[in-house]
């Protein structure tokens, strides 16, 4: 598949995965649950789509369950790690505003998604 359909698909899922994450956390605080729990809650539906949908349309990756979940969730928690770690050091470095780490994680935290679900999550078994 040619890297820019690919990078087309994993932009589209992402973004369908944060959409409905908003929805769903949404959602479940309106109906009375803390924003945490709902938060998570959303967050974990939402990773089981962006898994699927990623291993099945954006890498339409053979690699079996037992190995690339575990992989999913060693990249998401990369992720989670560069969004919780960008505010600390461009505070660090830049002062109080969150500008920057903002602008960094959003730049940042998807190519490292991107390259560790082609290379490592989703790569070809053999």
């Amino acid at each position: 598949m040619p890297s820019l359909l690919r990078l087309g698909r994993f932009a589209t899922i992402g973004a369908a995965a944060t959409v409905f994450y908003a929805i769903i956390a949404e959602s479940l605080a309106f109906l009375g649950l803390k924003p945490a729990p709902a938060s998570l809650i959303a967050y974990g539906i939402c990773g089981l789509w962006s898994y699927l949908g990623h291993k099945r349309f954006t890498f339409a990756s053979a690699a079996p369950h037992s190995i690339a979940a575990p992989r999913f969730v060693a990249a998401a928690a990369a992720g989670l790690l560069i969004a919780a770690g960008a505010p600390l050091l461009f505070a660090q470095f830049f002062g109080a505003s969150p500008f920057f780490a903002v602008l960094a994680t959003c730049v940042v935290a998807p190519i490292v998604s991107f390259v560790a679900s082609q290379r490592f999550v989703f790569r070809s078994v053999d």
